[in-house]
């Protein structure tokens, strides 16, 4: 078993039943920690332009650059931004969607970031 694996079965502890009980679909999350700006004016532009397309596709906001403090392990997050989706299958839509795909390529040429999806529970 890979390392990935091995953590990620022995995590299963964290991962607690729906208080309905109920499968139903769960909220997903767009991470990204931007690292550097290398464009201020390409961001300026993607800032003013992005948030009609996240809300198109159901995404909210929930952190934008807000940071209380790293209290575990060495990561050290520059400028976290977290973005809600209902789904994950709607996060991916939105990330890989043709309204998307000009300001995807503006914020990474702006930008550089690290980035993933989350599912949530």
């Amino acid at each position: 078993m890979s390392k990935v694996k091995e953590i990620r079965e022995a995590a299963k502890c964290y991962i607690l039943p729906s208080p309905s009980g109920k499968d139903s679909p769960m909220p997903a999350y767009f991470l990204i920690d931007v690292l550097e700006v290398t464009d201020p004016a390409k961001l300026d532009d993607y800032k003013k332009r992005v948030r009609p397309v996240v809300e198109k596709f159901g995404g909210r906001y929930l952190v934008a650059g807000a940071l209380a403090g790293v209290v575990e392990g060495a990561w050290r997050p520059t400028f976290p931004v977290l973005i809600q989706f209902p789904s994950l299958d709607q996060a991916r839509r939105w990330y890989d969607s043709e309204d998307y795909r000009a300001l995807k390529a503006l914020r990474l040429a702006a930008s550089k970031s690290n980035a993933v999806f989350l599912d949530g529970l």
